[in-house]
């Protein structure tokens, strides 16, 4: 009897209720809102039965949902007849309400329309107004009193399941392991679950995930209630919002105070399987009447305040938030603006990486870029992607619609959020906000000396250590262990934000860290750099360069340039050395001239060979007179432009100079680059016996001094020189172990350097398949690093590939921007080189005035520099064009005297040219009688 009478209770309220939620009055509000998401989501309708039974099924949008359910019963005020007419009075109601409400007319318009008075239409619409209520309010009570009436659960409770929480829609990636591990709390027993991150790292997309999935519809067989919080939670309305889903009715309601309505619901739910979610959460003290579930119920929360989630989550039970991985953002941005993938796909990539894994980030610019290409312009997508490339744009990208979902109230774009969040912290912390983000983003790290050394400078009071906990607790700034770092996005907002005072704040906070750097770095020589010091390292440049300060700016490109170099970041290297020499007075100091080495080295990068050589030499003349110390550095970037340029000869004598040098012989690391340098320029000449031996002995000093920098370039030198002799394995082998060790150390030209002759000696074993797997992985590295003397290695390389597999067009393209390169910037052994293997192209084609003429350019330009190898392949070359002319005398002749050269190298085309001879008609009368 005590439940009849609970059940009877129920349905007076209920009853109560409909009258309030379906009286015109009501529905008025609800068709005003018809356009207009997240006025419709707030009206009590969309968390009634028919809308959650409607959501239920179709997994739709709250908005979709209401509009679906209250056109259903607009169509069925329509009349009988199957053709509209205005003059007809039966369709007055129904063509009153749609065309006012649904189309935004007027209702003077409607009236001239219908051929009435207005105040025939405003009749009209009141007819209809009550009609829909009626309708809606018995399909309402129909609904509540199947539910209540249902069965009943094995405990005896009614089965009502409700479920107020938001339906979500859009791509839901790498998010699965993190609903896999709230379930598996759940299921474990856990009654308070909470998930924090980052301000828009998907916490509250994630939160509806997990509470509107089949296992927690299953371990939750009533239902879920669902709450926003946010910053300035209203208690009232939340419990209020509950109570109608349950039942009760406004009027109720109405007479009920915040603690009493908590009250209410809690004696309402009883024993029920329920779970509740709190999203937004700001302060533990916000959900505490909130709290009203028995103990079958559970709690899961998402809030951006780590202290929150630790406070109120059981053991064990918080769960971060990450960002997604660069794959994943790729994949949403592709899920939301699908066709950009194949002809956009670097474009996609830069932004996605700006975006840093935040799911709001990409979701805001997927929606934007889906409109902007939904016709496919390419002139309109590629302003789209420019105008994504800058911070304030990204930052302020606004949701198409008001937000529909319920996740939270109103649209905001990025830039707003974050600005939430940081609103809440105190003036000190945000200034200690404003401090750290001098720092390089994540991935790059920072330790808490270097935090606190920042810190000191701006917060002041010894609060350094309190300011940067705060920040990490509120999800503003990162820690694993002993490593801090700061989100991308968050640097953006602040650097878009950036006032007057606080730009005071970082300069400031920049002063400071290049002091704490100063004092940190001393000496490069270690390789790689702990990563630790190497981030201090990175940020110091990019502090100096922001300060524009020339005294640190010297400090750290002449202590940190190698490191850069080998790291592919030129462009940094390069902005560092000019601040330094645009800002140090113009004197003779032997920090001008270390300046100065390191200018001739920026004017190689650029291919500006015989520029570089003549700054060089300057240099070298200035430095024996003035700063002995430094000459042998000057010898050694002297003899590697020379290098470049293909004057090996020269390059061996500036080596032999600064070998003979008595500074050298008191520092072992340049002695070792110079031994080094040597080795190449031997190779370079074709002098293969000689530089073996050097490499064995600078490979062993190199080991002794635990220099891998060096170990490396030997190791790829002897693989070089091992593929010339035809000691095919053994080349292989070095190559291999120098790639590997320049991976480990991070010596990006190296690895590009590597991975490309490996691919040569695949395709010339006729191992096409790993030679491209060499080359696609040294492509995208070759790129990002604009290494000349690289790319035009790749370029001959894939020439040569294309060639071999009769890929004509293809090899020709490779080819021809292969030696356009080289003869731009005079890599000269390029140049010839490019021209041998032109010539085997069109010899290839059968095409033979134009191999003679590649053959004979190249081979002119190997005697000039002195390349006797590259000389011999050019003389082979012209030997084969000769005999197909039919000139077999001249033909030997050239192959006999390539063989000759080869032979005494040891190269690994000699049996190739001796095979060849063999195959040639007898010439001589000897030859004639011996073949008689």
């Amino acid at each position: 009897m005590g439940k009849h009478r609970r059940l009877s209770a129920l349905g007076k309220k209920a009853a109560q209720s409909l009258e309030d939620l379906y009286g015109r009055q009501s529905l008025r509000r609800l068709l005003r809102a018809w356009h207009d998401p997240a006025r419709l989501c707030a009206h009590p309708l969309a968390r009634g039965r028919l809308v959650t039974q409607r959501l239920t099924a179709h997994h739709e949008e709250t908005a979709t949902a209401v509009r679906a359910v209250v056109r259903d019963f607009i169509e069925r005020l329509r009349p009988a007849s199957t053709v509209p007419s205005p003059l007809d009075r039966r369709w007055r109601a129904y063509l009153t309400l749609t065309e006012h409400y649904l189309e935004g007319k007027p209702l003077a318009e409607i009236a001239r329309e219908l051929s009435v008075q207005p105040v025939s239409c405003r009749r009209a619409l009141q007819q209809a107004l009550d009609a829909l209520g009626t309708q809606l309010q018995e399909a309402e009570a129909r609904a509540i009193t199947s539910v209540a009436a249902s069965t009943t659960s094995n405990s005896g409770q009614a089965n009502w399941p409700i479920n107020t929480a938001p339906v979500v829609s859009g791509p839901f990636i790498g998010r699965q392991r993190l609903l896999e591990q709230a379930e598996s709390l759940l299921a474990s027993g856990c009654r308070r679950l909470a998930l924090y991150g980052l301000p828009g790292s998907g916490k509250s997309t994630a939160l509806a995930r997990v509470v509107r999935s089949p296992f927690a519809q299953a371990q939750f067989a009533d239902g879920v209630l669902w709450a926003y919080l946010g910053a300035q939670p209203d208690l009232a309305t939340i419990l209020g919002d509950w109570g109608l889903a349950l039942g009760l009715s406004q009027h109720d309601l109405g007479r009920l105070n915040t603690a009493q309505r908590a009250q209410t619901l809690r004696h309402l739910l009883d024993a029920r399987h329920m779970l509740f979610a709190f999203n937004d959460v700001w302060q533990c003290e916000h959900i505490a009447p909130l709290l009203i579930g028995n103990e079958h119920c559970a709690y899961v929360l998402a809030t951006s305040n780590a202290e929150v989630a630790l406070v109120f989550a059981d053991a064990h039970a918080t769960l971060r938030v990450e960002e997604l991985t660069l794959e994943e953002s790729l994949q949403v941005l592709n899920a939301l603006a699908p066709g950009l993938e194949a002809d956009w796909r670097e474009a996609m990539e830069e932004i996605a990486q700006a975006c840093g894994g935040l799911p709001l980030a990409l979701s805001l610019i997927g929606h934007y870029l889906r409109r902007e290409s939904h016709a496919g312009q390419p002139r309109r997508i590629q302003a789209a992607f420019a105008r994504l490339r800058e911070r304030r744009a990204r930052l302020s990208l606004q949701p198409a619609l008001s937000e529909p979902s319920g996740l939270a109230p109103g649209a905001r774009s990025l830039g707003e959020t974050i600005a939430l969040s940081v609103s809440l912290l105190s003036a000190r912390e945000r200034r200690g906000l404003a401090s750290l983000c001098i720092f390089l983003p994540k991935p790059v790290t920072f330790d808490e000396e270097a935090a606190l050394a920042v810190l000191r400078a701006t917060v002041g009071d010894q609060a350094e250590l309190k300011v940067l906990d705060r920040l990490v607790d509120a999800s503003l700034i990162e820690c694993r262990g002993t490593a801090y770092s700061i989100h991308p996005v968050i640097v953006d907002w602040h650097v878009a934000a950036t006032s007057p005072r606080t730009e005071v704040i970082r300069d400031a906070a920049r002063k400071a860290f290049l002091e704490h750097a100063v004092q940190r770095l001393r000496s490069p020589e270690l390789c790689p750099l702990p990563p630790a010091e190497w981030n201090v390292a990175l940020t110091a440049v990019q502090a100096a360069i922001e300060a524009r300060a020339p005294q640190a700016a010297a400090h750290f490109a002449i202590l940190l340039f190698d490191c850069l170099d080998r790291r592919g970041l030129r462009p940094l290297a390069e902005r560092l050395l000019e601040i330094a020499e645009a800002g140090l007075p113009n004197d003779d100091s032997a920090q001008r001239h270390h300046l100065g080495i390191l200018r001739g080295r920026v004017l190689l990068w650029h291919g500006e060979l015989r520029a570089a050589i003549r700054h060089l030499d300057q240099v070298v003349a200035d430095i024996r007179e003035r700063a002995t110390h430094l000459l042998p550095t000057a010898l050694l970037a002297l003899a590697h432009a020379h290098l470049q340029a293909g004057d090996a000869r020269q390059a061996l004598d500036a080596c032999d100079q600064a070998l003979a040098l008595d500074e050298i012989n008191r520092s072992p690391d340049q002695r070792l680059a110079a031994l080094a340098t040597r080795v190449s320029a031997l190779g370079h000449l074709a002098c293969y016996d000689e530089a073996e031996a050097a490499i064995q002995q600078t490979l062993s000093l190199a080991r002794d001094l635990q220099r891998p920098v060096t170990e490396t370039i030997v190791l790829i030198y002897m693989g070089a020189l091992c593929w010339q002799r035809g000691r095919r394995a053994e080349a292989v082998r070095y190559l291999q172990a120098g790639l590997d060790l320049a991976r480990r150390i991070d010596f990006r030209d190296r690895v590009l350097y590597a991975s490309t002759a490996l691919g040569i000696i695949a395709a010339e074993g006729g191992d096409d398949e790993t030679a491209e797997r060499y080359y696609r992985d040294a492509l995208p590295l070759a790129r990002q690093l604009n290494s000349l003397p690289n790319i035009v290695l790749l370029e001959y390389a894939l020439g040569l590939l294309e060639t071999q597999r009769q890929r004509f067009e293809s090899a020709r393209q490779h080819l021809s921007e292969a030696l356009g390169l080289a003869e731009q910037h005079g890599f000269a052994w390029f140049s010839a080189s490019a021209h041998v293997a032109l010539g085997e192209y069109h010899l290839a084609q059968n095409a033979l005035t134009d191999a003679e003429d590649a053959f004979t350019r190249g081979l002119e330009l190997a005697d000039q520099r002195g390349y006797a190898d590259v000389a011999a392949l050019g003389r082979f070359g012209l030997a084969r064009v000769r005999a197909a002319h039919g000139d077999t005398i001249g033909a030997c002749d050239l192959a006999e005297s390539s063989l000759k050269e080869l032979r005494a190298r040891a190269h690994y085309r000699a049996d190739e040219v001796a095979h060849w001879i063999d195959a040639l008609p007898p010439t001589t009368p000897a030859q004639l009688e011996g073949l008689g």
